[in-house]
């Protein structure tokens, strides 16, 4: 199939609606038959440029690939509104993950999970820069149109497609325990798609909560908050954040770029960022306030944390978030022999970062 005729059949799968104004595209010839569906497909942001998004050129002639196609698609959703929603991580189990460009990456999830586009149970294999075929434009197109708009993908199938994970609940290692605050935070983190299992355990059943959890897993939690934002930045962002020598990329390469373009991290004084370090509960107050403030939300909280038996043990730099994280009650300190520490260097356990994450929701998802 071709970038045309995806969105030929897309404009009439909509109907045909009428077309008003011009296009931007400059291969796109008022006369062609597909003028009116591309007009149409860019008025709503449905159709985008090639080779680059930003480009002036449509090329029309060109195949489309089943990661273009997604977009194409997951946009269409949204203009007809129809479903939407996905969970994010959701396709890091392919063996060709790392083929997913960074632009298509949450659409292309999108039309895995809802099977919107099909995938190769047997190798494992989504196929994100493959061809699209004219039999799977058409399941495709009857498959969106089912999509109800406030559609949970998390409440139809567990989080997961269901003929990989069996079950409402995939943890091995997680008892479910209603009420219990590890118990609801992972459970919390989980069906909002910002964790997942351990990648070492078999389609990710275990959680392992109380292990650590690195800067790169966190910031990447980050990433996938803000909607994994594309940023068109190629550059190495730290010295240990590079391309492998067969091209491929850290898998938090993408939210590394991010969270230095926007402030969140900084990186150590070597022009290392140290992703595989167990961050610590100062560190993630740190971030977390850095990107609270990069969404635009209010940092003004702050809680008298002085008085704590290990204040002294507070870094410089994190004190102020800290003080704001205690007074947003992110961050709640740990208790041993019935006294409260805030333990500011003592590594984040997975469980607590759950709960961290739902406390957040908690207290900014209505500001």
């Amino acid at each position: 199939m071709t970038r045309a005729e995806a969105m030929q059949a897309l404009y009439e799968a909509a109907g045909c609606p009428e077309v008003l104004g011009e296009t931007r595209f400059t291969d796109v010839s008022p006369d062609a038959p597909y003028s009116d569906a591309v007009r149409w497909g860019e008025a709503r942001k449905i159709c985008f440029g090639y080779p680059c998004i930003s480009s002036d050129t449509f090329c029309p002639d060109e195949w489309i690939s089943r990661q273009d196609f997604a977009l194409m698609a997951h946009r269409f959703a949204d203009a007809m509104g129809l479903g939407t929603a996905f969970d994010y991580g959701r396709t890091d189990w392919f063996e060709d993950f790392f083929n997913i460009d960074f632009y298509a990456w949450g659409p292309f999830t999108w039309a895995i999970q809802w099977k919107v586009l099909g995938y190769d149970k047997d190798s494992n294999l989504c196929y994100p820069r493959g061809r699209m075929t004219g039999d799977e434009l058409e399941t495709a197109v009857n498959t969106i149109f089912n999509l109800e708009e406030g559609a949970s993908y998390s409440t139809e199938v567990g989080g997961n497609e269901g003929d990989i994970h069996a079950g409402d609940w995939p943890f091995t290692d997680v008892a479910v325990r209603p009420g219990n605050w590890a118990y609801e935070g992972i459970r919390f983190a989980y069906e909002k798609g910002l964790m997942k299992g351990d990648a070492s355990s078999v389609w990710y059943t275990t959680f392992r909560p109380k292990d650590s959890i690195s800067r790169a897993e966190f910031l990447t939690i980050l990433y996938r908050m803000a909607g994994s934002t594309a940023l068109l930045l190629t550059d190495e962002p730290f010295t240990d954040v590079r391309y492998k020598a067969n091209g491929k990329k850290p898998f938090y390469f993408d939210a590394a770029v991010w969270g230095k373009a926007v402030g969140i991290i900084t990186g150590y004084p070597d022009g290392s960022f140290g992703g595989s370090k167990p961050i610590s509960r100062a560190e993630i107050a740190v971030m977390l306030m850095r990107y609270t403030e990069y969404a635009k939300l209010s940092v003004s909280g702050r809680a008298s944390i002085e008085g704590m038996p290990d204040y002294g043990k507070v870094p410089g730099y994190a004190k102020d978030a800290m003080s704001w994280a205690f007074s947003e009650g992110l961050i709640t300190g740990r208790e041993e022999s019935g006294t409260r520490y805030l333990a500011p260097k003592e590594h984040a356990k997975r469980q607590e970062c759950a709960a961290i994450l739902q406390r957040y929701y908690d207290a900014y998802e209505t500001k």
